[in-house]
């Protein structure tokens, strides 16, 4: 189980820029960072974007999952990790702008996968 406190918290911002119209982009992104320090998580500055056209979307992520160390992804919704949510949330936690949701960290049990 991780021991960590809210304020201990990294959460990284992610996008598919092909879901958002350039007009309401900086506002989101905004909205993004302004939701994670309403949670009490330090918001890493770079704006994650996830091209879905590039084949492996979820590396896109669990790179700055590493590069960060960050424990929580906020995206506009969950259409932004489509097919990838649940590796997703197997390495983080995931928290949407829309409707405010926390979506646990999925723990997977040792043997799960045999």
């Amino acid at each position: 189980m991780e021991n960590l406190t809210s304020a201990s918290r990294l959460a990284i911002c992610c996008i598919r820029c092909d879901l958002i119209a350039k007009k309401d982009r900086e506002r989101i992104e905004q909205e993004m960072a302004a939701l994670g320090t309403r949670l009490g998580r330090a918001v890493d500055l770079t704006i994650v974007e996830i091209d879905p056209t590039v084949a492996g979307p979820w590396m896109t992520i669990a790179n700055a999952l590493g590069r960060t160390h960050a424990t929580d992804v906020i995206v506009p919704d969950l259409a932004h990790v489509e097919g990838i949510e649940a590796i997703v949330r197997e390495r983080a936690q995931l928290i949407t702008l829309a409707g405010e949701r926390i979506l646990q960290r999925i723990h997977l049990r040792a043997g799960a996968l045999a």
